[in-house]
């Protein structure tokens, strides 16, 4: 979750993928809002950088990292 708590990132251990959603203020319901490939197999861990532009997931399985720029944040 970011600073703000407006938003929560997830890495999908069982696929290839993160999601970022929007954290509804009022009911706390999530909204899916954007879907990455993450280029390797078991995402476990990822940190959202402190600009809320950049971020860093570990594919466990496939031992890769990846950056992913605004378009999963």
């Amino acid at each position: 979750v970011n600073e703000e708590q407006t938003r929560l990132y997830s890495m999908h251990a069982d696929a290839k993928h993160a999601s970022a959603f929007a954290i509804d203020p009022q009911s706390g319901s999530l909204r899916e809002m954007n879907r990455v490939e993450t280029g390797g197999i078991n995402g476990v861990r990822q940190m959202i950088d402190r600009s809320g532009r950049f971020m860093v997931g570990v594919n466990y399985s496939s031992g890769s990292v990846i950056v992913q720029g605004d378009s999963c944040t």
